[in-house]
């Protein structure tokens, strides 16, 4: 048997960040050509959400090999699960905006271990997530009542890093290899909230497991088989008056659903494993509730007693998470033929049900443990029972189609996991009012019959148009929030750093090309050369006694800190007159002029221009005028054309002002102007400033100044992701990957989604009116 409740298995816990973007969740706002609407009565619970999903502080936490004996030190244990190293974040994409089936698109799943390799990495196939979900935290009212749900896919394009020390993940290595290459993986997400109050809003718990995937494994759906809820009535529990539902069930509110739904398989060694990571109910804390012993059984088919399998289901153990909530039991021959003929079931005893002695002669006893059907004792309650005939779709079945477009989707009927021929299945539309919808996506023909696998194909097709395309907007903030600073204030200043950015953009790329061509490597993904804020002086012996701090904006910091790095030399001296050495970039660069210089073109190797960055306005280079020329246009955009002149004079727009009088029209807030005899003075027009435009950002952001599990912890470590991503891109791309320039322009756009965020996320949540101040972006290498 394949899939992820086979062995070898391993599963990882933590969290996951599930940033829906509400806004597509209404269909008025698919029309491009209106209006974003706003507001509770589209029940904008996230309109900020940037539709991404990522995995928070994942790690691995059980590894079971088939090769190995459990008592075998694993070195994948506790290795990081991450997702999209040097990628953008995964999109959730929600197309049915009547109910919640969030998908997720793009994501690429990888083990990490303690020195930073890779050691598993596979491309997730696309995943709807919000499979099986209930409200899973009973007693509690409204939206608090946390979401959980479960779903399956398959990872494809599996790549494999040193497995050497793993026996697991050798084991899975090998016997995936002679299934296709794929792997199972299950995630079930719970203590979802949909409550933007709450300190854990975007964020829920995840019990991942990943397994071996047949070569047609089913897609959404786990297990052979499956229990469920249906058609049980679970009768009231009597809970301490200690316990949160206590309260909640004595003011007269209904009993809640105890537990949901459990996939189970039984393999070739006559094992049954059964998925319970989405099926017992948990509190308001996450944590699950004490509904009592539980216990596997199967009913017997002749005079309906159930007999006990195994132990109790260790759900409140310590280890249980940590295990992936899943039940390994060896049945023996004669509980193989029950469950062949019958359904399991889960029941809830408050004693040992083998313990208990037959109260009447009518009672069967036989070799296994029994406990009547018919007992009405508080010992025994059914709480989920097999389903005979399990009935699922095994191939992806949540998309889009455009018109006159089909899709094949195979329907599998099975009865206790076995494969049903010659059945026929018919397509219910449970939200059309017509028995047989003539509009949107139908099936070809409502029924179909199985073979002899079990297999009942339909070719589903959209028959009339929709008044017009969905197509998804950006995540788009309310009042405009789109550009720094706050809803359009000092627009004009912030078109002026942007032009900045974008140029120093370019010196970066035209840096690194004057390097591969010299023999060198650009290296920008290392703790060694990423920027620490903050910091006494630049790079290179640089302005060795300037602080370099981030801070909000402010003319103040214009000047002391965005004027002196880009300096012109000719205005920088010293007290005693004299010019200091490398005491601006533009001298910085001019050894760096002169040493090429120096050394010729010899110093240049031919066969290394393949490797360099062809974009606009970056030149590539070959000998020394092709170097000096791209020096020049730094150093000129940088602080202006020698001697002094503020324009930067170069090539492009010979007009356009260097970085330095740039900002110095900022704190002046007048442009700059000449006269015929090119004499300038600030003296043009008003540049304006507001300073309550400006977001109250902390200065040097870091993580540790942030609480641990605050909204503001979550907002900055995504930005923070999204960041190191972006560095790992802009270095394959300086190592050689020529396509890699379009990933990387998509990466620095969700990075600045997620700079707005961390920007107007208040560091202090749950603190005094006034108290004002924001997250910031934090630049730390390392988190």
């Amino acid at each position: 048997c394949g899939s992820y409740l086979s062995i070898p298995r391993l599963t990882f816990t933590g969290r996951v960040r599930i940033d829906i973007n509400s806004v597509n969740n209404f269909i008025c706002n698919f029309d491009l050509d209106e209006p974003i609407k706003y507001g509770e009565q589209f029940d904008d619970f996230n309109p900020n959400g940037t539709g991404e999903f990522s995995f928070f502080d994942c790690f691995v936490t059980s590894a079971l090999s088939s090769s190995a004996g459990s008592s075998i030190p694993d070195a994948v244990m506790n290795n990081k699960v991450v997702n999209n190293l040097n990628e953008t974040y995964p999109k959730l994409v929600d197309i049915d905006v009547g109910y919640q089936r969030a998908t997720v698109y793009g994501l690429t799943l990888a083990i990490v271990n303690s020195d930073g390799n890779i050691v598993l990495q596979g491309r997730l196939e696309p995943m709807m997530i919000s499979q099986d979900m209930w409200a899973r935290h009973v007693c509690v009212p409204g939206i608090a009542a946390g979401l959980s749900g479960q779903s399956v896919s398959i990872l494809t394009n599996v790549k494999w890093g040193d497995t050497s020390g793993s026996p697991t993940l050798r084991d899975l290595q090998v016997e995936s290899a002679k299934q296709g290459g794929n792997l199972s993986i299950s995630l079930t997400i719970h203590s979802y909230t949909f409550d933007n109050d709450s300190r854990n809003f975007s964020l829920g718990y995840v019990i991942g497991a990943i397994g071996i995937a047949e070569i047609d494994e089913p897609m959404q759906f786990a297990g052979d088989r499956i229990l469920s809820y249906e058609n049980v009535k679970q009768l009231d529990i009597q809970m301490n008056t200690s316990d949160e539902c206590f309260h909640f069930l004595s003011q007269g509110n209904d009993h809640p659903t105890w537990m949901y739904k459990a996939p189970f398989q039984i393999s070739h060694n006559n094992r049954l494993t059964v998925d319970l990571s989405n099926s017992i109910s948990l509190n308001e804390h996450g944590n699950f509730i004490d509904i009592g012993n539980l216990w596997l059984g199967v009913k017997n088919p002749k005079n309906d007693c159930i007999h006990v399998i195994g132990d109790h289901i260790p759900y409140l153990q310590v280890g249980w998470v940590p295990a992936g909530c899943i039940v390994d039991q060896i049945l023996s021959t004669d509980e193989l033929q029950l469950l062949s003929l019958s359904q399991l079931v889960i029941v809830r005893t408050t004693e040992d049900p083998r313990l208990l002695t037959p109260k009447n002669e009518h009672q069967p006893i036989t070799s296994l443990p029994v406990v009547s059907c018919e007992d009405k004792s508080s010992y025994l309650q059914l709480m989920l029972q097999e389903v005979p005939v399990f009935i699922r779709p095994i191939d992806f079945y949540h998309g889009r189609l455009e018109y006159n477009e089909t899709i094949s989707i195979r329907i599998k009927v099975t009865q206790y996991g076995k494969p049903m021929e010659n059945q026929t299945v018919q397509i219910h539309h449970l939200r059309s009012r017509e028995t047989f919808p003539r509009r949107g996506i139908v099936p070809m023909s409502y029924y179909a019959t199985t073979n002899s696998q079990g297999l009942a194909t339909f070719i589903f097709q959209v028959v009339k148009r929709i008044p017009f395309p969905r197509r998804y907007r950006q995540p788009v903030p309310p009042c405009n929030k789109t550009e720094l600073p706050i809803d359009g204030y000092n627009q004009e200043i912030y078109q002026k750093i942007h032009s900045v950015v974008i140029q120093e953009m370019q010196h970066v790329a035209q840096v690194a090309n004057i390097l591969l061509a010299i023999g060198g490597r650009p290296v920008l993904d290392s703790n060694t050369t990423a920027p620490q804020y903050p910091t006494l002086g630049l790079p290179g012996g640089v302005l060795p006694h300037l602080h370099v701090n981030i801070e909000k904006f402010s003319k103040e910091q214009v000047y002391k800190l965005f004027m002196v790095i880009e300096m012109p030399h000719n205005l920088s001296v010293a007290t005693n007159n004299s010019v200091i050495f490398n005491n601006t970039i533009g001298q910085f660069y001019t050894e760096i002029k002169d040493c090429i210089g120096f050394l010729g073109d010899s110093v240049f190797i031919q066969n290394r221009k393949a490797k360099q960055l062809i974009w606009p306005a970056v030149n590539v280079v070959t000998d020394v005028p092709t170097a000096n020329t791209a020096i020049d246009i730094i150093t000129h955009q940088g602080e202006g054309a020698a001697p002094i002149d503020p324009r930067q004079a170069s090539k492009g727009s010979p007009n356009e002002l260097a970085h330095f009088y740039e900002f110095e029209e900022i704190v002046c807030q007048r442009h700059l102007i000449s006269d015929d005899q090119k004499t300038y003075c600030y003296s043009g027009d008003p540049i304006s400033f507001d300073p309550s435009g400006v977001w109250p950002m902390q200065p040097n952001p870091s993580k540790d100044k942030i609480k641990y599990d605050s909204n503001c912890y979550v907002e900055v470590k995504a930005f923070h992701g999204a960041y190191r991503s972006l560095l790992r891109k802009l270095q394959d791309i300086f190592d050689g990957d020529a396509h890699g320039m379009t990933d990387a322009i998509a990466m620095m756009k969700s990075l600045s989604t997620h700079g707005r965020k961390v920007m107007w996320t208040k560091i202090m949540e749950g603190e005094s009116e006034g108290n004002d101040t924001t997250c910031g972006p934090m630049w730390d290498y390392d988190w």
